[in-house]
């Protein structure tokens, strides 16, 4: 999903997901720094080669991207308004120094769900309670093993590279053997770390200063990027910031940060792929008609979002 284009009525647009982003994080060498840039660079150059094209550049230019991608559309909101018209990030990550970022996390949940998996009866109804204080939603409980298998794990190991290469276990190449015994991942020293590791932070951090529309969609049982931890806590330094009138936070009720998931096991969960489409309609209309999209706030069906808008995306996941 990584691709810039022209759509309907002549936008360029740059749709961003988690896994292009990531490819970086593999080599220690290369920063995450890099991302901001390069989008930018893939912006203008999509917008030449439009206008190459088409004769004229395009009127519009917004940004959407999910997870990794989430993140750089709010960077490119905060620090490259001038560029973008508007923004659309679905369940992006939030970076804060100080903040409850992914290596503080993910080593507790890494470890707690190993406990977690082995116990029984009372000892484990014990930790299943301390994951949630830990932050993982309750309701989503089925979801915790595929998650810690195909996404707690390298999550770590390669936001770890990145952030803290120096220690040892991140310096290491990966290791299918974690997927048995996480314990030297689950071990890595978060609050020793910290200092070291809020510096690498810093210069990537958000900020909350977005000088265009904004809109995050994410759902409230993201077993990856707690609803917490990443939208209500990007949304409250937006606030600080000064720039609430140019956010919109949707909180998709039993959304999670995988919709292909649900094809294994729907239970009572809903895609959120359809309300990210409902918000980048609701984009629009607030940028070329000044159309104020509809409030911050919890969703629990995509018509209300969607305004009466024909969608693409269908919450029927057979279909």
């Amino acid at each position: 999903m990584n691709r810039c284009g022209k759509t309907r009525r002549g936008y360029a647009y740059a749709a961003c997901d988690k896994a292009t982003p990531g490819l970086a994080l593999r080599d220690p060498a290369r920063s995450m720094a890099e991302w901001e840039h390069s989008y930018v660079q893939l912006l203008e150059v999509t917008k030449r080669a439009l206008g190459l094209r088409f004769a004229q550049l395009p009127h519009r230019t917004f940004a959407l991207g999910v997870s990794n991608g989430g993140y750089v559309a709010r960077i490119l909101a905060e620090r490259h308004a001038d560029e973008i018209d508007g923004a659309v990030d679905w369940e992006g990550v939030h970076w804060d120094s100080e903040g409850e970022h992914l290596l503080k996390t993910l080593p507790e949940w890494v470890a707690g769900f190993a406990a977690y998996a082995r116990a029984q009866g009372a000892e484990r109804s014990r930790l299943r309670e301390r994951l949630v204080e830990l932050g993982l939603p309750p309701g989503a409980e089925r979801h915790w093993a595929i998650y810690h298998q195909m996404y707690w794990l390298v999550t770590l190991w390669l936001y770890g590279r990145n952030l803290d290469p120096d220690w040892p276990t991140f310096a290491l190449p990966w290791s299918n053997d974690w997927l048995q015994d996480p314990a030297d991942l689950a071990s890595y020293p978060a609050d020793e770390r910290a200092s070291c590791v809020a510096s690498r932070i810093r210069p990537i951090a958000n900020t909350g200063r977005i000088g265009a529309p904004l809109i995050t969609v994410a759902g409230n049982w993201d077993c990856l990027l707690p609803f917490a931890h990443h939208q209500a806590a990007y949304t409250a330094k937006v606030a600080a910031a000064g720039c609430a009138h140019l956010h919109r936070l949707y909180e998709i009720d039993r959304g999670n940060h995988v919709d292909g998931l649900l094809r294994l096991d729907r239970g009572d969960e809903q895609p959120v792929l359809p309300y990210f489409e409902a918000a980048f309609t609701r984009l629009e209309r607030w940028v070329e008609r000044g159309e104020e999209p509809p409030p911050s706030g919890l969703y629990r069906a995509v018509d209300v979002l969607a305004g009466g808008a024909e969608l693409y995306a269908d919450t029927n996941l057979e279909a």
